[in-house]
């Protein structure tokens, strides 16, 4: 304990400025074995038409046993992640969110997931699925993380092994600190049964950095003086 101390204040006397990390997410990695945590939105009546449900296998998004990607994939750590079918009904959209409180100054703040896809052989998309990862403040859009389109042009089908994404998100949560937003995952379907495919995530992270406001850091000062002059108090 006391060499953990010591570490901790030699970091904040190096830096001039202690931080905190803290994960603001819920059953990120799903381990609860369903969606607590989580708000599910969009349509879902199974099979092909599925939204994001947590299970132990690829066959979880209901759409599976179609080459190349067969059974699709498992959980890429632990022993679940969130899945969805990437086929269904014209303009459907398939979403998860979670709403987390920001610390009221952000030093650094990084979003993180792993995702999976494939889509089956024999079928052609004119128009590509879109998956997307979304900010928002109330209703308001913060703006965009990350976006990605799945095609199957020419019938062929694909597959998208466990893929880690990880997004520095702090320029656009700078402004927003003490305040509540939404970290949202979403797959758009643009046609109507065009063939089976199936989209994946899982180790879902919303890490920030605090960064203690002024009273707190007289606190800490008067903390880490305090110290100061207990060693001195021993030496002599």
């Amino acid at each position: 304990m006391m060499k953990f101390k010591a570490a901790v204040l030699a970091t904040a006397l190096l830096s001039g400025v202690p931080t905190f990390a803290a994960e603001l997410l819920t059953n990120g990695g799903f381990e609860a074995g369903n969606l607590s945590g989580w708000s599910r939105t969009g349509p879902h009546s199974g099979g092909c038409n599925s939204n994001y449900t947590v299970g132990t296998t690829g066959s979880t998004s209901g759409c599976t046993g179609f080459g190349p990607y067969n059974s699709f994939t498992n959980p890429t750590e632990g022993s679940y992640a969130a899945y969805n079918s990437l086929d269904g009904s014209a303009g459907s959209t398939y979403a998860i969110s979670q709403t987390v409180l920001l610390p009221n100054a952000i030093g650094d703040a990084t979003i993180s997931w792993s995702d999976a896809a494939g889509g089956g052989a024999g079928w052609n998309w004119a128009q590509p699925r879109t998956f997307s990862v979304d900010l928002f403040n109330g209703a308001a859009l913060i703006g965009n993380v990350y976006n990605a389109t799945f095609t199957n042009n020419g019938g062929a089908g694909f597959f998208q092994n466990w893929t880690v994404r990880s997004i520095d998100v702090m320029s656009l949560l700078s402004g927003f600190g003490g305040q509540s937003v939404t970290l949202r995952f979403s797959n758009f379907i643009p046609q109507t049964s065009t063939g089976p495919a199936s989209f994946a995530i899982d180790n879902v992270s919303f890490d920030a950095t605090a960064v203690p406001e002024p009273a707190m850091l007289g606190l800490f000062g008067l903390g880490v003086a305090g110290l100061a002059g207990l060693r001195r108090r021993k030496r002599a």
